[in-house]
């Protein structure tokens, strides 16, 4: 994990995909690499798609949506998990 760290870190405005049979760990793959980061001091937010898109809807509703954009553009990191989806 501590190899792939850098890389995925080194690579801004780009995606990476963990894709895998459900139960095989990639949420936890996610988490560690969430994890990891932050210690190392980058800016990291995880959510769940569903979260996403709930959060999304509220800020529309409060007109908070630009403000939530920017928060979201200001991490170095931010992982989306399809968990249950």
């Amino acid at each position: 994990m501590n190899a792939y760290l850098p890389v995925i870190l080194s690579h801004r405005n780009s995606i990476s995909l963990i894709i895998g049979s459900t139960g095989v760990g990639k949420s936890f793959i996610e988490t560690v690499i969430g994890y990891k980061a932050s210690t190392m001091r980058y800016k990291v937010m995880y959510f769940s798609i569903n979260k996403l898109f709930s959060k999304h809807k509220m800020a529309e509703a409060e007109n908070s949506y630009l403000k939530e954009i920017d928060r979201i553009e200001e991490q170095d990191l931010i992982i989306l998990d399809d968990f249950g989806l």
